[in-house]
């Protein structure tokens, strides 16, 4: 079976999650059933689980799907088994979706036997909506990036930027300890050129980003990755992606 290593999509819009697989021949006439299962952490769910059959008196190479699962109506089979391809479709993503790790099941019942085979697991990565901040060479420019702070309080709160695309090397990467287990203050362990800051509000769920000495070639899209940890556990909040322009005219932000 073949399936991606990680699928990028935008918080509202859909995404596809690659699946294929191997039929014992082309004239395959048994059931295939199709189950997705997502992970997060140690815990596994399925959120997607049907039967591919042949009715009986159909025309030839005409399947039906039976649905058994489909969780919060989101998801949908978007390949076609029959041709080896059991990809699925989500729908409305959100941002909770994102580090979730998606994996395909494939079983063959037929003639009295069934074979299960599975795919690797591919992880979805859920970016929020893109902002636009316009700013103007040689000046200062805020990249805006907010999260929910969790009803519990944090140990760390780890603050990631990336230039470019979501899998690029960090150009900054902050942290800040809250408990006092965890030596409280700020670090970084990144930070290019010295040029950029986080003007941080924790409580207001803030982590916005501060460029300095603004260059032309400072025009990128940017992408902001918040990870909270606690004692016991750990929460991942948000994905936010940021258009930026440096002109050498005045300077504007959109939201």
């Amino acid at each position: 079976m073949e399936a991606p290593e990680m699928v990028t999509g935008w918080e509202g819009d859909s995404v596809i999650l690659l699946c294929s697989f191997s039929l014992p021949d082309p004239g395959y006439k048994g059931n295939i059933s199709v189950v997705w299962t997502t992970k997060r952490k140690s815990s596994r769910a399925v959120v997607f689980n049907c039967t591919n059959y042949l009715p009986l008196n159909a025309p030839s190479n005409t399947s039906e799907n039976l649905i058994h699962r489909n969780a919060g109506r989101r998801y949908w089979l978007a390949g076609n088994p029959r041709e080896m391809n059991a990809s699925l479709a989500v729908e409305k993503l959100t941002l909770p979706d994102s580090q979730h790790r998606y994996q395909c099941w494939v079983a063959l019942t037929g003639n009295g036997s069934e074979v299960l085979v599975s795919s690797t697991e591919t992880t979805l990565l859920v970016m929020g909506k893109l902002l636009s901040v316009t700013g103007t060479k040689g000046g200062d420019a805020t990249l805006p990036c907010s999260f929910t702070m969790p009803g519990i309080h944090p140990s760390n709160i780890y603050v990631i930027w990336r230039r470019g695309n979501p899998q690029s090397r960090p150009f900054i990467n902050d942290t800040l300890g809250l408990a006092s287990h965890t030596n409280p203050g700020e670090s970084e362990t990144a930070n290019e050129g010295n040029r950029y800051k986080v003007v941080r509000n924790v409580g207001d769920g803030d982590t916005s980003l501060r460029i300095r000495g603004l260059e032309l070639n400072d025009t990128s899209r940017y992408f902001c990755h918040v990870h909270v940890t606690f004692t016991l556990q750990e929460y991942t909040t948000q994905e936010h992606t940021t258009q930026g322009h440096v002109s050498h005219g005045h300077t504007t932000q959109e939201h």
